[in-house]
């Protein structure tokens, strides 16, 4: 799995696990590769260092992301360029290149720079997260750990850097809490309770699913089309699992429901295809 992948290469840290895991989903696919490495190129110890000053997080994080070399005059982004520098300088960081966000065809409150604040406020307003998380002992009070995230003041009037809007609140919305918590709340949580045998890990992680409702994607679409009874992200999360596994591999003879769709009458055994 992902998770396991990753906490090989950081062997055997926990907490580095989670960060990485957790900055990839913040890029929500479209601008998960640019979050990944931006991670990797951001160690948590030093990030961890700089935590108590959201001002030092925010220079450390866009800084790295490569969004401080331009010629822009507003003070806070100054200020930024300016902390970011001189802590360049200090632990001999290495920018990834600004190319790399995308911005085309998204909201303006999904742009890579609007993400980058809401996920520098996270690290910022949650010192002890993955012990927090790990000791959260009610699984529907989960979201709280993403709720009420504030970014600076800037981007209240801002979506990008130098570019005054209309003043919008930028805390995270309800359903980038829900696509957090299935993808990589419960993913991690799940892993780390398999490979430390914490079974109160593992059932935290199924009960988070079971308290949020399903995806809404094509996938959970077309099994809804086909009959199916989706109530809960912990159903859809098993028919996504299910896709990969059965349906794109035609494995339909060795799935219940592929078996008993292809008896079906609403459908031509030969013609059956979900996807």
């Amino acid at each position: 799995t992902k998770v396991k992948e990753v906490l090989v290469q950081q062997k055997g840290n926990w907490e580095t696990t989670f960060y990485q895991l957790l900055a990839a989903n913040f890029g929500f696919k479209i601008n998960a590769l640019p979050f990944e490495l931006l991670a990797k190129s951001l160690p948590l110890s030093i990030l961890s260092k700089h935590k108590t000053s959201l001002l030092q997080t925010e220079a450390l994080i866009f800084g790295q992301a490569g969004f401080l070399a331009d010629e822009i005059t507003d003070p806070y982004y100054l200020a930024l360029q300016k902390e970011y520098l001189f802590l360049q300088q200090k632990y001999n960081l290495h920018p990834i290149e600004k190319y790399l966000w995308k911005f085309l065809r998204l909201r303006p409150s999904n742009f890579p720079t609007v993400r980058l604040a809401q996920f520098a406020a996270l690290m910022h307003q949650r010192n002890r997260f993955l012990a927090e998380m790990i000791q959260q002992e009610n699984s529907k009070h989960m979201d709280a750990s993403f709720t009420g995230i504030n970014p600076s003041a800037y981007w209240l009037e801002h979506y990008q850097f130098g570019k005054t809007s209309k003043p919008v609140a930028k805390t995270l919305g309800s359903s980038s809490v829900e696509n957090i918590l299935i993808n990589t709340v419960t993913v991690f949580l799940f892993a780390y309770g398999t490979e430390n045998q914490d079974d109160t890990q593992r059932n935290k992680a199924l009960q988070i699913l079971e308290n949020l409702p399903c995806e809404n994607n094509f996938i959970i679409s077309n099994f809804i089309t086909a009959g199916l009874n989706v109530n809960s992200a912990a159903n859809s999360q098993a028919l996504i699992e299910l896709k990969n596994e059965f349906c794109d591999k035609k494995r339909c003879l060795e799935c219940a429901i592929g078996h008993k769709l292809l008896k079906t009458n609403d459908y031509a055994a030969a013609d059956i295809n979900l996807f």
